[in-house]
């Protein structure tokens, strides 16, 4: 009988110190909880801050330029035409070279060729190649910020979705050479790229080095044949 009493009293102090224990254990994640939760709501905060003021400054842009847009829609096919255009705002041309290439990348229906040969048209070479590289490559750094930083809802609305969800698939764990050839064939599309790069683990250091190295032969090509 003795021996029954003293294992009811080991069982119900085993089950005392797990009821306390557990309650130690509840505590302390409410604690932890507590001081992460701040930390978490700060970051996304901050995060839902820098995407709306990138597409402010977007919509500040589109509305400030919204008669050149209009008017450089109906005539993106025509290279003589664009030449034209930029030629017409002198000095200011290249600013205009830089917004349109910005919103070629992020409107992936817009035809970015014609921007490349324009500028070696207008500009020569190699004044004009250096105009395209830098302007392509940073609006192409913009795209992939913006999908790093909004993800899919709004990139969604940038392209279409069926297609990023074909890439993101196929690009998911690749590397800078991925990336590299996928901006230097033609079979790839290349302004849909920057979004799904910003969508994988990609760092933007390593992005930009794709970017640079996969831009460059076709910025090179495209603005001679411009300045020819």
């Amino acid at each position: 009988m003795t021996i029954v009493t003293k294992q009811k009293g080991r069982r119900q102090s085993l089950h005392r110190q797990h009821d306390q224990a557990t309650r130690y254990y509840q505590i302390g994640e409410r604690k932890w909880e507590t001081a992460v939760s701040p930390t978490i709501q700060t970051e996304n905060r901050q995060n839902w801050i820098t995407i709306a003021a990138i597409l402010l400054s977007l919509m500040s842009l589109i509305w400030w330029a919204r008669e050149p847009i209009a008017n450089a829609f109906t005539i993106l096919s025509d290279q003589t035409t664009v030449s034209a255009y930029l030629k017409s705002f002198g000095l200011l041309g290249p600013l205009v070279l830089a917004f349109a290439q910005l919103i070629q990348v992020l409107i992936a229906v817009i035809p970015g060729h014609v921007f490349l040969i324009a500028a070696g048209y207008v500009y020569g070479f190699p004044i004009g190649f250096f105009l395209n590289i830098t302007y392509i490559v940073a609006a192409s750094q913009i795209g992939f910020l913006i999908a790093r930083r909004a993800g899919r809802p709004l990139i969604n609305r940038l392209a279409t979705p069926e297609l990023v969800d074909k890439w993101q698939k196929i690009a998911e764990e690749r590397g800078i050479l991925f990336f590299t050839i996928a901006f230097i064939l033609p079979v790839f599309p290349t302004d849909v790229m920057n979004f799904v790069a910003g969508l994988t683990g990609m760092s933007p250091r390593k992005f930009l080095l794709a970017n640079f190295l996969g831009r460059f032969p076709s910025a090179i090509m495209l603005t001679l044949i411009g300045s020819h």
